[in-house]
Parts: C-alpha cells; structure tokens; sequence
C-alpha cells in the first residue's frame, strides 16, 4: 500500500514538472521592452522591423485585437521560419482572414499587396512575377547585404575585444581569490590553534586541581570518623575528573577536525560561534538556511521599501507611532524603520537573529507571537507587521488568533501588515512554498481576506506584490495557465482597525 502511494506521488510530481517545463518553452508573452504602438492606421512598415514572434504577436495585436493563439502562432511561425512565405505576405494573409476583416483595421498599401499576393499563388504567372520582383529589387538586396557584412565583421571584432577582456579580468580575479583564500585559511588555523592551547591548558588545570583534592581526600581518610561519607566524596569527584578527562579528549578531536573541515571563506567571529554551539543547533541552521534562500539584507529592504507609504497614511508625527514587527528575522524591516526616522521593536523565537539584531542596536526580544499580543494594553499599537510568519504558524487556529490579538492590541485607525507566499501563483503553490522545511501550510489570498474582514478590519485587501509594485488580488484576472505562473509570488493583507 505504501509503495503504491509513493508510485504515484511521483507520478503526480513528474507531470507538474512536465507542465511547468511546457509553460516555460512555449511562453507567449511579448517582451517587456517590445516598442510596438498601437495605432488607428498602419502601414507594413509598422511590422517588418519585428521579428519572429514578437512580429506574429503584434499582428494579431493590432490586426485582430488579440493575443495570438497557439494553433495560429504556430502556423504562421513555421511559413516565417521555413521561408515559405514573406513578412509581406504574411501580413496580407492575416488581414484577409474573416476575423481580420470584422475588424476592419486600416493598413496602408493593403489592397495593392494584396493583387501581389493574390498574383503569386497562381501557377505560372507566379513564377514570373515573384522574377520580376526580383530582379526590380536586386539592387535593395545588394545594399541590405553589404550592410550585414558590415555589421557581422564589428559584431565579431567586439566579440572578440570583450572576450579577450572577460578571460584578462577572470584570470586576474582568479589570482586574488586564491591569494585571499590562503590568507584567511591561514588566519582561520593560527585562531584554532591559539584557541586550542588555552581550551587544553584550561582542562588540564582543572584536572591538575582535581587529583590534588583526590589526594588530599586519600590523606584524610583515616581521619574521618564517617568513612562511608568520605568514600562516596572519593568517589564524586573521581567520576566528576572521568568525565572532564573524557570532553577534554572529545574537544581535542573536534577542534582536529573542524582545521581538516574548515570553510574557507570562515572569519575569526564565525569561527567563535562554531567553537561555542548554541543549545538550540535549529537557530544556527535556519539563520544560515534564510542567508541562502530568501536573499541578501539588502535586497529584502529594496523590497520592503514599498511598505513605508502604508506609514504615511497613519495621522500621527512618526515619533508618536509605535510599531511591532512579529517574526523580525534578520532586522532588515526594522532597520527599514530606523533610517526613515520611525521606532520599532521586534519580536522572534530564533535567539541567533535576535542576537544578531541587538549587535545593530534594534530593539528585539525572544518573544512568542501570540502570548506577546496578549500581555500587551488595549489600543496601544500603531501598525503590527509580519513578513512571512503567518505560513509559519501551527495551526489555522493561532491564525485566527494572530488576527483578533492584533485587532485588539492596535488603536483606532491602526494597521495590520502581513506578506506571506502566493499560493495562486502555481510554481508556488505546488512546490516552492514547501522549500522551507518550517512552513505549515499555505495560505490562500482570498481566505486571508475573509478572515481579516471578519476580524474587525475595514478596507482589508490582498496585495499581490511584483515588481516592486501592489495589484488587488480582486481585479486580477485568470483565464490562461500564464496567469498562474507569472502572477506575483507574495502577497499581502493589509486592513485598518476602525
């Protein structure tokens, strides 16, 4: 039954991967920095400097006010790529077409096009037409010709002039990362070795210290009235120098093997927090796992800079709003706050970023979300935010929690901000969201909005983020699977307490 079920899943997997790989190759889309104008007349011209799809997708934009479908971008494609038919004759074809004609767009040159192209699908006035044009254009493809010889000959020389530059500067860059690399491994092993010999020299004075007491305990034996009591002393602090012995000898060996193992890139700070493991190995890990998948600090506070007007909209002087960041993390929304003249504190379980934090000087404590919100007073909170935390929560329950503690917590006209994954974007819905191993379970962007509602915030919305830009989940539209792939990867709800 078991295997039967793994079967499957993989099955399962295999054609979402199969599905996504389909939806990258045959994107429709036209690029961003396509420079074609809509107009209401149109001469050829308007499309023959386009190319390829880009070239079939603007007909269909401006001839039948559409996007192109599969079936006829792939038709037309192949007479293009094939050189079956021309960019001219390919234009004529598609504004003959029935659906073109309801249209009725004005094309300039149109109908005398159209006599040539209807001229060349006859079976031997073809032949000496399409010769005739040929050679009245012969001296057009001759200067195009001398033009593209021109072209490709520059294009290879600054090909060849920017490689020579690139293999100059990697060659140069490869010096220097090898040279630093055997700086700092040689600072990393001279820092062991320092630590090394005090962490031994430490030890072996306190087991020093322990066999005189055992000695001086044997000496006193035939003086104690209650020798059982000394035997059991003995036999303490012969146990206690045993087990300091033997994590002497496990710190030997791991500080051996960690010079055998040691990263280059470690620093002289790195190499103290390895030497003192935290309780809590989960905090270490995640912090690292966080620097690794979710992006550098800087880049998360470009992309929180978006949040800062949601701050202008609360009628009060910024040092009179107050702010909790649940979940801080890292600090980079708290940092966000400080630069721009706000006061902020921060709440997190994971004590390695709360440290972390506190060496920036940001105000955050270890705290538990809910418990926080609740020991705090009644309308005494400016703006509660969160930036993926909620996807981090147990249950749906604590959800619903969050939601009602921070209405309670916040004063009139607060707000709440809590940016979390988009489950309506496919590639994130069905694997993404299941990279970090602490997240529970998605979050739908409509459901958020209907709880939030129903948690007493007025004008809350789900703001689908892309591009460092808001779109209303409300006024997005889904109709293609491309509305699936390339709609945001985060949202946010945000709602104002009345």
């Amino acid at each position: 039954m078991k295997q039967t079920s793994v079967n499957s899943l993989h099955t399962d997997t295999k054609e979402i991967d199969e599905m996504v790989e389909k939806v990258k190759q045959n994107r429709r889309q036209i690029p961003e920095n396509n420079s074609f104008v809509l107009k209401s007349v149109y001469e050829y011209a308007d499309f023959t400097i386009y190319h390829d799809i880009e070239f079939i997708q603007n007909l269909y934009i401006a001839l039948l006010k559409r996007q192109a479908d599969d079936d006829g971008l792939d038709y037309y494609l192949s007479l293009l790529r094939s050189g079956e038919k021309t960019k001219t004759e390919i234009i004529s074809l598609i504004r003959t077409s029935k659906e073109a004609k309801q249209k009725n767009v004005k094309l300039l040159g149109f109908e005398k096009r159209l006599i040539l192209t209807k001229i060349n699908t006859l079976p031997f006035v073809s032949y000496i037409a399409k010769t005739f044009q040929f050679l009245l254009f012969i001296p057009k493809y001759l200067k195009r010709l001398n033009q593209l010889e021109s072209n490709l000959f520059y294009i290879n020389a600054t090909l060849q002039n920017n490689l020579s530059l690139v293999k100059s500067t990697l060659q140069t860059n490869i010096a220097l990362l090898e040279e630093n690399s055997q700086i700092k491994i040689s600072k990393i092993q001279n820092s062991l070795n320092t630590h090394t010999d005090t962490q031994n020299q430490k030890f072996k004075d306190l087991a020093f210290l322990l066999e005189d007491n055992l000695a001086v305990m044997e000496s006193k034996l035939d003086d104690k009235a209650d020798i059982q009591d000394t035997v059991d002393l003995y036999k303490t602090l012969t146990k206690e120098k045993d087990t300091l012995v033997s994590y002497l000898n496990k710190v030997d060996t791991f500080i051996q093997e960690a010079k055998q193992r040691l990263p280059e890139n470690l620093t002289n700070d790195e190499l103290k927090q390895i030497i003192t493991l935290p309780h809590n190995k989960f905090d270490a890990i995640y912090k690292s796992f966080e620097d690794n998948f979710r992006g550098t600090k800087q880049e998360i506070k470009n992309r929180l800079k978006i949040y800062l007007p949601f701050l202008e909209n609360i009628s009060l002087n910024k040092e009179d709003i107050s702010i909790l960041d649940i979940g801080s993390g890292r600090g980079e929304w708290l940092e966000l706050l400080k630069e721009n003249g706000y006061k902020a504190k921060g709440i997190d379980l994971n004590k390695d970023m709360v440290q972390e934090c506190k060496n920036l000087s940001l105000d955050v404590e270890i705290a538990e979300a809910i418990s926080y919100l609740k020991s705090l007073e009644e309308d005494s909170i400016s703006l509660i935010s969160g930036f993926h935390i909620i996807e981090h929560l147990e249950s749906f329950d604590d959800v619903l929690e969050l939601l009602t503690q921070s209405h309670r917590a916040l004063k009139s006209n607060g707000m709440i901000i809590f940016e979390t994954p988009n489950t309506r974007n496919i590639l994130v819905g069905a694997s993404d969201f299941y990279l970090d191993p602490s997240h529970q379970k998605p979050l739908h962007p409509m459901t958020m909005k209907f709880f939030a509602q129903k948690s007493g915030f007025r004008d809350a919305q789900s703001l689908v983020i892309k591009d460092g830009r808001f779109s209303d989940i409300d006024e997005i539209d889904f109709h293609y699977i491309d509305d699936y792939v390339y709609i945001g990867r985060d949202y946010a709800i945000v709602g104002t307490k009345a």
